[in-house]
């Protein structure tokens, strides 16, 4: 590759950087802000990351939301990922250093296309619309709230880059590679791609086998059992690294949370899909907006995962190399189609056949991020029709060029018929139809008259191309405008003022005096109050109980929605005794006559579980064995009495107290039990139990007790060590491998 070509690759990575900037030019200026679970789970969670990273600390549990959660064990967050850490570090406030963030991991998506499609031996040009239509496609504008999402997809490039080497070249380095960012992407990603991936990985190997450029001197058998042996190393070095995460999900949510088994089927088929009827979204990115306040002309599909726009260049791109192409493009457009079956739920059957048939597809709902693999493949089959396009220059016939007339033609026809039927079958349009209007007919309009003068030779191949990247930029630029509804809002720059006028870095909640509120304070609220609770607390380090959560628990929600159930948990006055302590499993009917006991004393009771029996509450629990367990006798619960705690030391992941009492007893801590919780009482180990179905007990002595608290997720901190140890040894490897290959360059020019 010489240096001019380098060099255009490197410009075109500009390209693409300025597209996403000028299409989000108000959000970078700051006169718009991140909205929805941007600026109320994902925002604030990041600057409460970023705390952390500065303080020289990792955020392992969180202590000002929902009465304390492990986040450590949230893969989502990010918590032990390199790339978010470094970002935390970088962080300049809470809204400047989470758009950085975001839009470093958007970015990171269409430059991954880039690589991919120099990988694929595709020209610049084509590579670019390919990445333009990646970085604006339905998947980034929907999913703009949730970066937990885009951290995942924005690897995939990457990650199928390395992967498609291995195969290949039959190399295992290249594998080791492709696990190292299978791993790294789950770090911080959403765990749906985690499972999902490697099927897909799966589906391309076996394309790779149709593929008529496979080398042929290499039988089917060998080079199957070789992209076998590719999935299981990228897969076990993915293992290693993602570790930490998500053994924690696994260990450190029991009894903690009810999600950590599988999900219903119908919730798994039904919530979060891809209906049918929105394929009609590839006319133009306005058609997902449609009833964006009503959702009744979308149901069952949530905002963020209704389109899979992708720009008019790469659908006309994509459909011309198609056309007369190899076996290897009509697998990869089979596999899209499958996987776009797949996220409309239970409209057809493949969502529930991979259901019944794969279990690790049980543990996740939102049917609709199947589509995502199908952007993908159609950003790729988009950069393979640039290169059969770029190979007809020399030619003097001109058939499979007024094929690309007749495919731009037949497009612009179904797409404009498309988006004007279905525009007219909702009542409430948003207000930027005139400008989804002219975007439909300068892009369409421009993709059939440049196609048409291209057939008639009255462009020059390189003019042709030059003046598609110029129409693809346009598409890009305006999709990401129009889209503006879905990715951040100017209404929000109000919340994230006060977020980064009030933030606090302090770690060190001891000054609180334990002190817990409800909500957020009302200048971080909509008005009126929005019906979906928030994290926007985080940030200015308030403790409260009603906030956005993922790791949910019936019984946290329950105690919750009783004003008179969370008055314990709440105030300065949250921590308790008793003398008289009754023992009973964490049941749905032991909950009944909890909370029946009481409202009638209106005023709190204390029921003690074990630690083994606070890892049974899940919901697969609950059902017949729970109505065989007898229930407790109201009569015996008694009433509990406020515990004056001294010398009070306060952290994210310690408390220590003292707490003289009068008698030997039980003392109530109203932060949330987890199994990674340790106490020492005056220096000897106690176990910790549950009490009152959610919260931390502690037997103590008459008398002066020192209690000390800690947080030490299973497995800390060696799962780090292996975690970060891998991406070390990779890196160091890698380091001296190019340093070699360097090396055996200039000896060899020297030569």
């Amino acid at each position: 590759m010489t240096v001019s070509a380098t060099f255009r690759w490197w410009l075109a990575g500009g390209i693409v950087v300025a597209v996403l900037c000028l299409g989000n030019f108000d959000l970078i200026l700051g006169k718009s802000a991140p909205q929805w679970d941007g600026a109320d789970y994902f925002g604030p969670e990041f600057s409460l990351l970023a705390d952390h990273v500065k303080a020289g600390r990792l955020l392992l549990w969180d202590p000002w939301v929902a009465a304390g959660t492990p986040d450590s064990a949230e893969p989502e967050f990010g918590t032990t990922s390199p790339i978010v850490l470094a970002a935390g570090l970088l962080s300049p406030n809470s809204q400047a250093g989470f758009v950085m963030y975001w839009m470093f991991i958007w970015a990171l998506g269409p430059i991954g296309i880039l690589v991919l499609c120099r990988h694929l031996r595709c020209p610049v040009w084509g590579g670019l619309i390919a990445a333009l239509g990646f970085a604006a496609s339905g998947f980034y504008t929907g999913h703009a709230e949730h970066t937990a999402h885009i951290y995942s997809v924005s690897w995939l490039p990457w990650l199928l880059w390395r992967f498609d080497a291995a195969l290949l070249r039959r190399s295992y380095w290249a594998a080791v590679q492709a696990g190292v960012i299978y791993g790294a992407s789950a770090l911080g990603g959403y765990p749906l791609y985690m499972v999902v991936t490697p099927g897909f990985l799966v589906l391309w190997s076996v394309g790779r086998l149709l593929d008529s450029e496979r080398d042929p001197s290499i039988g089917l058998s060998k080079q199957a059992a070789h992209s076998a042996a590719a999935i299981i190393l990228m897969g076990t070095i993915g293992a290693a690294v993602m570790a930490p995460s998500y053994i924690a999900f696994f260990k450190d949510t029991q009894g903690y949370s009810d999600r950590t088994g599988t999900r219903p089927r119908e919730s798994a088929l039904g919530e979060n899909i891809f209906p049918a009827g929105e394929v009609t979204t590839l006319s133009s990115p306005y058609v997902s907006l449609l009833d964006i306040h009503h959702g009744r002309f979308w149901p069952l599909a949530d905002i963020s995962m209704r389109s899979i726009y992708m720009g008019c260049a790469v659908v006309t791109l994509a459909w011309f190399g198609l056309l007369g192409g190899s076996r290897w493009r009509w697998w990869l457009c089979l596999v899209a189609v499958l996987f776009l079956g797949c996220a409309t739920g239970y409209q057809l059957p493949l969502r529930g056949w991979l259901y019944d048939f794969v279990p690790p597809t049980r543990y996740f709902r939102n049917a609709s991020s199947f589509r995502t693999y199908a952007i993908l493949l159609g950003a790729i089959l988009c950069a393979l029709g640039a290169r059969d396009l770029d190979q007809l220059d020399a030619e003097t016939s001109n058939p499979r060029k007024l094929r690309l007339v007749i495919s731009a033609v037949v497009l612009a026809i179904v797409s404009g018929w498309t988006f004007k039927v279905v525009t007219h079958l909702v009542t409430y349009r948003p207000p930027i139809f005139k400008v989804a209007i002219v975007h439909e007919i300068v892009t369409w309009g421009s993709i059939v008259a440049l196609a048409f003068l291209l057939w008639t030779r009255k462009l020059r191949p390189a003019t042709f191309y030059a003046l598609l990247v110029a129409v693809a930029i346009f598409d890009g630029v305006a999709t990401l405008r129009i889209s503006q509804l879905t990715t951040h809002s100017p209404a929000m720059r109000a919340f994230w003022h006060v977020m980064n006028v009030e933030h606090n870095p302090s770690l060190d909640l001891s000054g609180n005096n334990l002190f817990r509120d409800i909500d957020p304070p009302a200048s971080l609220n909509n008005d009126p109050p929005s019906r979906f609770p928030s994290n926007r607390n985080l940030p200015l380090k308030l403790a409260t109980t009603e906030n956005e959560i993922a790791l949910w628990n019936r019984y946290y929600m329950q105690i919750e929605d009783d004003p008179l159930l969370r008055q314990m948990a709440l105030g300065n006055d949250r921590m308790w005794f008793t003398d008289a302590a009754v023992f009973a499993p964490p049941t749905d009917g032991n909950f009944v006559v909890y909370q029946k006991r009481v409202q009638q004393l209106q005023n709190p009771v204390i029921l003690i579980h074990s630690g083994p029996q606070m890892e049974q509450i899940s919901r697969k629990h609950a059902g017949d064995k729970e109505q065989r367990l007898p229930t407790v006798n109201p009569e015996s619960l008694r009433l509990a009495s406020v515990a004056r705690i001294s010398r009070l030391s306060y952290w994210p992941n310690s408390l220590a107290f003292h707490y003289v009492a009068s008698r030997a007893g039980w003392l109530v801590v109203t932060d949330r039990w987890a199994p990674g919780w340790k106490v020492t009482v005056n220096g000897k180990p106690q176990a910790v139990s549950g009490a009152d179905f959610i919260f931390r007990a502690v037997q103590v002595e008459p008398g002066d007790n020192f209690i000390r608290f800690r947080y030490r997720p299973w497995g800390w901190p060696y799962l780090l060590i292996l975690s970060w140890g891998t991406l070390f040894i990779a890196g160091i490897c890698q380091l001296v491998m190019s340093i070699r290959s360097y090396r055996a360059r200039q000896e060899l020019g020297g030569a």
